[in-house]
């Protein structure tokens, strides 16, 4: 919401935030503007005011500001009375100067010509004489810029490139229980609806192009998330596709899984949209009394939807299941059909978190640079050492600040929110570059590191808490629902079990105080079934090894499982999890074309074909550089050099 400016005057405000917010996106519901009624003023209604010495009034406006036209700066700039006065117009920003007249184009953490020019009026006294307006020249060249930045593009599904046919929506009424599933016989309801979105083909005829449906994972995560996918795809294949996306049931935009008749997972909840587990009882009690029987919402059941749907309601083309010609799948949690101890079970998540963690942290060798830092002893052996020593010493400087930093865990010991601190890190690539910087600064915490820890830890645990329209659209009941139904040991691990096995690992992501009895269903026929490839078809596995989150050696397993030979692995070294968006081709440039993607691509264009799949672009991709960017850098840890530099407080403003 923009800083507030009133009619007649600037009104600086204290403790707002030093970053302007980027605009709202396209699901984002705009906030209402303040209503008349309640703003204040000492005169009354429609009564002249006065502007002369000692005061005096600086009205800042757009001429492109639909919400409070410009006529109506320049209305009340006639009408008061004395010469003190100045209006400063602005040709393009929208309502709101002071957060939206920004001096670099498209950039929303740039400062802002609106805001320079309050500080000058405040620092002045009002003087309007020595009101400095030089940033007014420094507006962005053109001033006014009518191409869409490249995420509106993403977000409003447009491509900038074509005037065709954008998206399609629909929600289509399926069965609560299919048979054989689940029995609806005592639910309270028979249907739920299921939103399926659809980027058609521009200038082909959609009724027989192929079609390509971009499932999301999670579980319990929206296809929201997968829309720059389906951009990205339809573009690369010029537009002669039909893209589907589908919220699966539990998410979105279809029928939501949530307990909003028990007030749980709410705002006002104890915390928040992730559930407590003093709300389990009253949750499954609301739950069992509107569904009956939870299995509705399992994966078969989700999986059910998009083999109806596309039986149903598509063209009976050609058909490419990302997540039937084919199917690709990126970034594989499940083996279905390998021995139990080859499946992919969130129990042992620590441990398999911890091996890709692991093989990362001996990547530091290959890199000069890290490598040096780790002359006496490897990384993943320092940071055993400063594990250790921290729960040797944990009243040492190091470890009570990282006690009383951390993770959100407020009353884990230091050496569990060090690894849960790391293992948030190793998810991405720009921030797992921080690793072993972090580790080399821990192990000899000397005086000059604490600036640069404290800003460190600042910055990871200053995440905003609004939640965002994708975060809105997810389900963290349906998360835990299937996690704990079918990716759960039986019988479960006991708490002090889950705590050892954390204890073990170098680095991971930890686990939550959930300690209550889990809202189950039973698992169906078809868990843990090995999968026959149809005559017609093939399967295509993507997958990088040091994917944390979905380790590689699952989709190694699951390759072994498939029975048939029309499939094949593509593996890559070094990305994060989902390789379709992580694989680009120049590692400084995140704007680049991902090698993911155009495999995908190719996959489409030749109908699953695996012998024509173009790979071409494994050859390109960029070694492994384990150099912090470095605005990371700057911002993280505010010093020049990522090891050794001194904190400078003014590099992370």
């Amino acid at each position: 919401m923009p800083r507030p400016v009133v009619a007649r005057e600037f009104v600086a405000e204290s403790n707002k935030p030093k970053r302007h917010p980027k605009p709202a996106k396209k699901h984002d519901t705009p906030a209402p503007p303040p209503s008349p009624h309640h703003q204040h003023t000492a005169q009354p209604p429609n009564s002249n005011l006065s502007a002369d010495a000692p005061g005096a009034a600086a009205m800042p406006c757009s001429k492109l500001d639909p919400t409070t036209p410009h006529k109506y700066a320049e209305y009340p700039l006639n009408a008061l009375e004395g010469d003190n006065k100045e209006l400063i117009a602005f040709n393009y920003s929208s309502h709101g100067t002071v957060a939206w007249s920004f001096l670099v184009d498209n950039d929303f953490f740039s400062d802002t010509c609106g805001m320079k020019i309050l500080v000058s009026y405040v620092s002045n006294d009002g003087d309007l004489a020595q009101l400095d307006k030089s940033c007014l020249d420094e507006m962005p060249p053109p001033a006014l810029s009518l191409t869409p930045p490249t995420d509106y593009q993403y977000i409003y599904l447009k491509t900038g490139e074509s005037t065709g046919l954008r998206a399609e929506c629909a929600t289509f009424s399926a069965p609560l229980c299919y048979p054989g599933i689940c029995d609806s016989t005592d639910s309270k309801i028979s249907e739920i609806d299921i939103f399926v979105k659809r980027m058609s083909t521009v200038g082909g005829n959609a009724e027989n192009a192929i079609n390509v449906w971009i499932l999301a994972g999670g579980p319990g995560r929206t296809s929201y998330y997968r829309e720059p996918i389906v951009v990205d795809l339809h573009t690369k294949l010029n537009e002669m596709v039909n893209v589907y996306t589908v919220d699966h049931r539990g998410t979105g935009r279809s029928t939501m899984l949530d307990c909003v008749a028990a007030q749980t997972l709410m705002a006002g909840s104890p915390k928040g949209r992730d559930i407590d587990p003093t709300e389990v009882a009253a949750c499954a009690k609301a739950l069992e009394f509107k569904y009956t029987d939870l299995a509705a919402f399992s994966i078969t059941s989700a999986a059910t939807d998009v083999a109806t749907f596309i039986s149903k309601h598509t063209n009976g083309a050609s058909t490419i299941v990302y997540g039937v010609t084919g199917y690709v799948m990126d970034g594989i949690a499940a083996a279905s059909g390998a021995s139990a101890d080859k499946l992919e079970y969130f129990s042992k998540y620590e441990k398999d978190y911890d091996d890709v963690g692991g093989h990362f942290m001996e990547l530091c060798t290959q890199d000069s640079v890290c490598r040096s830092h780790f002359a006496k002893k490897n990384l993943p052996d320092t940071l055993e050492d400063v594990l250790t020593q921290f729960d040797t010493h944990p009243n040492s400087t190091c470890a009570t600040l990282v006690g009383n930093n951390g993770s959100s865990w407020l009353d884990a010991k230091a050496s569990f929110k060090l690894r849960a601190t790391l293992g948030l890190m190793l998810g991405s690539q720009e921030p797992r570059t921080l690793i072993p910087p972090i580790v080399y600064i821990l192990n000899h915490c000397s005086s000059d590191d604490i600036d640069v820890l404290n800003n460190f830890f600042d910055v990871m645990s200053g995440g905003s808490a609004a939640t965002t329209q994708a975060e809105a659209y997810n389900s963290n009941l349906l998360y835990y629902l299937i996690m704990f139904s079918e990716m759960w040991e039986l019988p479960a691990p006991s708490v002090a079990e889950m705590t050892a096995r954390f204890a073990s690992t170098k680095l991971s992501l930890g686990l939550k105080d959930y300690e209550a009895n889990a809202i189950l269903y039973e698992r169906d026929q078809h868990w843990n079934k090995s999968t026959t490839i149809p005559s017609q078809a093939s399967v295509l596995l993507l997958s990088g090894t040091l994917d944390p989150k979905t380790a590689h050696k699952y989709a190694e397993y699951l390759l072994d499982v498939l029975e048939g030979d029309n499939k094949e692995l593509v593996t890559f070294d070094y990305p994060t999890h989902g390789t379709v968006s992580t694989t680009f081709l120049s590692d400084s440039d995140d704007s680049t074309d991902t090698c993911g993607m155009s495999i995908f691509a190719s996959y489409v264009s030749s109908g699953g074909d695996l012998q024509r799949l173009g790979k071409a672009c494994l050859d390109e991709m960029s070694a492994l550089n384990l150099t912090p960017p470095i605005d990371y850098q700057c911002t993280y840890l505010s010093t020049k050099d990522a090891y050794d530099g001194a904190f400078d407080a003014g590099l992370s403003q």
